[in-house]
């Protein structure tokens, strides 16, 4: 049994036999004016306190209206300084299998059901709106989850490391997904973003390495950090509203085999598809004018690359130790900036560039070492 508790009324001074209590204290309501409390004693043991306050006993509420405390529920006090409200997290027993939210629950708070490593299942209704940072976060036993169209926003690690989560269905109404929402979510294997999520949030499907296909909406605009970092994707569709993929996006996803970088997208940051190692062809769009340090070193399975006209700059090491290539190929007319070692242990591989190029790009900075290298792109 378990109750979805929001704040307690606010009071002057909450105590468990005269002291205050403490960030950490872990106790269900019993009644109206005593708690079980397990406390923070080396020993762990669970007491039984009353709860007093100058202005009498405690009022509990739940979306402003009174509710009936008898029910039992867990709960982690989290005491931010002396007096006013205090807000209820961990509202759950630990131990549930399974359950269903009661409609009109509007909000699945922080850490609602962190922790319940038995939980296999759960149904939440219409009414939800919101879910929590770290609301299901460690439920390791959870296969599978059903977001309504209500909800509008999935907190910060919302389910991370949720290992046996199979089965994601994420309602059309959702707009924003926290960091490591769904971080080392093991056993997820695949999962459709919905219209409407502009960005896909730092760590979001970090070690995901189950994941193997993702469908990513128009709307998102950005990939974050470390977004899909060592994840299972074998391919993955970049739509065009895309401007930006973050450092490590998808750096160490060993599965993937080829990836279009659309003329949307203006920057590659760094290590963006590193140790990509079973990578064997990138096109990159005239969009993108920055590749960042290291973006596709160690990808030892790429044979080809193609850059588009738009490529300002290119970092340090950033084809470093792709030792397979056989072709680079590079639209832009004016030389880019090149970092150091950016062609280090690149199979000697020819580099293509406009034919009225040529000359130029044997003269620039970082391009004269490679001069024996630059040829005019090939005419059909």
């Amino acid at each position: 049994m378990y109750r979805v508790f929001q704040t307690l009324k606010e009071y002057n001074d909450f105590t468990k036999n005269g002291q205050k209590l403490t960030s950490g204290d872990v106790y269900y309501i019993e009644s109206e004016d005593k708690v079980v409390l397990q406390t923070n004693n080396i020993d762990g043991t669970e007491k039984t306190f009353d709860l007093t306050e100058p202005s009498g006993n405690i009022e509990i509420t739940e979306n402003g209206e009174d509710i009936d405390i008898a029910q039992y529920a867990t709960a982690t006090v989290n005491v931010a300084g002396s007096g006013g409200n205090e807000d209820l997290i961990n509202i759950i027993e630990r131990d549930i299998t399974n359950t269903t939210i009661p409609n009109g629950t509007t909000k699945i708070g922080l850490h609602a059901f962190s922790g319940c490593s038995g939980l296999t299942n759960i149904t939440i209704p219409n009414s939800v709106t919101s879910i929590g940072n770290n609301a299901f976060s460690g439920c390791s036993r959870l296969t599978s989850i059903t977001i309504p169209s209500g909800v509008t926003s999935i907190g910060n690690e919302a389910f991370y490391q949720c290992t046996g989560l199979t089965s994601v269905t994420i309602g059309s109404g959702v707009t924003s997904i926290g960091n490591s929402a769904f971080k080392e979510c093991t056993g997820l294997t695949s999962i459709t973003i919905p219209d409407g999520v502009t960005w896909i949030g730092e760590q979001t499907f970090y070690n995901c390495t189950g994941l193997r296909s993702i469908d990513i909406p128009d709307s998102v605009t950005s990939i974050g950090v470390e977004a899909f970092y060592k994840s299972g994707l074998r391919s993955i569709d970049i739509p065009d509203s895309v401007t930006s993929i973050g450092t490590n996006a998808f750096s160490g996803c060993s599965g993937l085999t080829s990836i279009t970088i659309p003329d949307s997208v203006t920057s590659i940051d760094s290590k963006a598809f590193s140790s990509c190692g079973r990578l064997t062809s990138v096109t990159i769009g005239s969009g993108v004018t920055s590749i960042g340090n290291d973006a596709f070193s160690g990808c030892s399975f790429l044979t080809s690359i193609t850059i588009g006209s738009g490529v300002t700059s290119i970092g340090s090491s950033a084809f470093s130790r792709c030792s397979r290539l056989t072709s680079f190929t590079i639209e832009a007319v004016t030389p880019p900036t090149l970092g150091a070692s950016a062609f280090t242990s690149t199979n000697n591989c020819p580099i293509y560039v406009p034919a009225e190029s040529v000359e130029a790009y044997k003269q620039a900075t970082n391009w004269r070492s490679l001069s024996s290298r630059i040829q005019a792109i090939p005419t059909e």
